[in-house]
This record gives C-alpha cells, structure tokens and sequence, in this order.
C-alpha cells in the first residue's frame, strides 16, 4: 500500500469553529464525502483500512490536545500496547485550520520506537495512579500525556492528553531526520 503522507483535497475548505469539536466532526464529514473510509461508531482508529486516526487543530489553540478516552476499569486493565491509545498515536493525519479555513493536512508516523516510549512511560505513570486508586479529575503521567476527566460532572470516562509543548515535540521527532542517521 502507497504510504499517505497528505490529504490535499482537505486544504482551503472552511470549518466551522473549534468549539466543542465542531471543526473536527466537519473535517471527518469532508472525508466521507470524499470517499475516505471512516469509522465514527468504534473506539478504534478513525480511517482503519488505512491505519491512521484524523486529529484537527486550531493554529491559535494552546489548550491540551486529547487523543482517545477509556473508562477507569479499562485503563487499570490495558497496558500501553493494547489500548486505544496506542493505536491512536501511530499514524496521524493532523489537520491544521486557521479562521476556519484548512492550512494543512499531513500525516505523522509517531511509530518510532523512541517517539513509543515516551507516550507510554506517560500512559503508564498515570496508569499505575489510577490502579493505586486515584481517581481525581487529573492524574498526571509525565512529559507525554496525562489522564483527564472527560466531564467531571457527567461522565466516568477520562481522556488521555498530551500538553500542546508536548505534541509540537513529537511532532519535531516524527519529521526529524534523526531516524535515517542509523539506517
């Protein structure tokens, strides 16, 4: 399979706002009316026949960054390796808007092992807090990501987050060069 590193058609269509996800749930719309594959309905990844999730992002925002949610009962129970998490954080079409409008849409492979092992220390810490019985609203895990509470008022589900800092970080790893130094 050819390896997808943009979706161009996504380029110069409008969005509207970021609030509340609205931009993100439009940006999938696009897709589907574009032919793309989408799974809306699981907790897997958004485009599974080509083995990536769609992530938006506001240019202006500097707000932590989400990447999937999972129950407590869940998270005590899944390690790195098997949870929604990780399959959500290997490949990524990251979708940039500024004022409504799509700048960029390119893909990141966050599958290099070192990028891996730092999203799952983060995973793990936070992990290890809520089978030790933490249950509070945030349960940090280090640098790469942290476990937040979807709604503290309606929901038990906690979202794992990554700082904005953090994703631009991974970001530069994942189209850094370094990786091709040891090939």
């Amino acid at each position: 399979m050819a390896k997808i590193k943009q979706v161009k058609h996504l380029v110069g269509q409008s969005v509207p706002p970021k609030t509340n996800g609205a931009a993100g749930r439009e940006i999938e719309e696009i897709m589907v009316a574009n032919g793309w594959p989408m799974d809306r309905h699981g907790q897997g990844i958004d485009v599974p026949a080509y083995g990536f999730e769609v992530k938006s992002r506001d240019l202006d925002s500097t707000s932590a960054q989400s990447i999937g949610k999972m129950l407590p009962e869940d998270i005590k129970v899944t390690p790195y390796p098997e949870s929604p998490i990780c399959k959500k954080v290997q490949q990524q079409l990251r979708v940039k808007t500024q004022d409504q409008i799509i700048v960029s849409a390119n893909m990141y492979d966050f599958s290099n092992p070192f990028i891996q092992q730092k999203i799952e220390e983060s995973y793990e810490a936070a992990r290890a807090k809520i089978i030790a019985g933490d249950n509070s609203n945030y349960i940090s895990g280090g640098t790469y990501g942290y476990f937040e509470r979807t709604n503290p008022k309606t929901s038990r589900s906690y979202d794992f987050r990554l700082t904005d800092g953090a994703m631009q970080k991974l970001e530069n790893m994942a189209t850094s060069t370094f990786k091709d130094l040891f090939k």
